[in-house]
């Protein structure tokens, strides 16, 4: 499957209105293409059909079915021309789709990607419920194909999605991006109810890409015991676990929540602690700088003269800037 950027993320019209002409002329090439060259179930083609261009927007499973013929072809700038279209009759376009999926006739899984896309927004959201849960469910899409329909419906999954979405979070055996995306949507529509997945994940998982996340989803949701959880990763004196607890997301969501003060105390301790190693220390560094706190640039004045003189450097430029 090509996993271009342009393919893998439909294309939104760069300008609709100039290019409606283009578009509609372009849909009926297609159909009379369809047409002429015979259908995917091999019906026989009649020369004398014609179609206008009212009927090629509301023909919209015939333009689906050639949609999914263009990207299977990798013929993307066709397929570029007959999206506008899709997009006029974005219902019509997600039904015809749904329908195709069920009944298993596209040739592209890249289809997939754009029916999603065209239930991201814009149709009932029982029409959006049904093609998320259709695509999960379906073994024969793959985890790239599941990600991205989640990442495009993430503002149309309601709760009956959280429990499936919390599981394709823990299993091990999902492509990582498939399961970030996962975890990201249950993460912030359910924090409270996501919150034991997150932690299990931060205490067993052995896959740094997902305990990455699943600490950063901790920090944004707000939760009494973030914090404590985050200092517990950064005092394993592991660096790289401690060197992802201190990178700027984590620290900086912390201290969006006002817990601050909290976090100057394990700041300092740090950066008074030589053997720390300087990347962790100089993050330290750029959290003190960037919080606002009034306690930072006391805690760096203490500092003066005994780091580093990488540090010592970073330090003095702050103090002058803040005098």
């Amino acid at each position: 499957m090509n996993t271009s950027p342009r393919v893998s993320f439909p294309a939104v019209p760069r300008s609709a209105e100039p290019r409606r002409a283009l578009a509609a002329v372009a849909a009926i090439a297609c159909l009379l293409g369809l047409c002429l060259s015979g259908t995917p179930r091999g019906a026989q083609a009649d020369p004398r059909v014609t179609v206008s261009p009212d009927d090629a927007r509301q023909d919209s499973r015939a333009l689906l079915m050639q949609f999914d013929r263009l990207l299977a072809g990798k013929r993307y700038e066709e397929a570029d021309a007959l999206y506008p279209i899709l997009l006029e009759s974005r219902a019509d376009a997600v039904t015809a789709g749904l329908d195709m999926l069920t009944r298993q006739e596209t040739s592209s899984e890249i289809t997939v990607r754009y029916v999603c896309a065209l239930a991201g927004d814009g149709v009932p959201a029982e029409m959006s419920a049904s093609v998320l849960g259709f695509v999960l469910a379906s073994p024969k899409l793959d985890d790239g194909t599941k990600g991205n329909c989640i990442h495009r419906m993430r503002g149309r999954i309601d709760a009956s999605f959280r429990e499936p979405l919390l599981q394709l979070a823990i299993e091990p055996q999902r492509d990582p991006n498939l399961r970030i995306a996962a975890l990201k949507v249950a993460g912030t529509n359910w924090p409270e109810e996501s919150h034991p997945t997150l932690v299990s994940l931060l205490q067993s998982s052995q896959d740094p890409v997902m305990h990455h996340k699943a600490l950063q989803y901790l920090a944004a949701s707000g939760s009494p015991d973030a914090l404590a959880l985050i200092e517990q990763f950064v005092f394993n004196r592991d660096p790289a676990t401690a060197g992802k607890s201190l990178a700027k997301e984590y620290g900086l969501l912390i201290l969006d929540r006002r817990l601050g003060a909290s976090v100057l105390p394990l700041l300092a301790s740090i950066l008074r602690d030589e053997s720390w190693p300087s990347e962790i220390q100089e993050r330290s560094i750029d959290l003190l700088v960037r919080s606002s706190q009034p306690g930072a640039r006391a805690v760096l004045m203490d500092l003066r003269g005994q780091a580093s003189a990488g540090l010592q450097a970073r330090i003095d430029a702050f103090l002058a800037r803040t005098e």
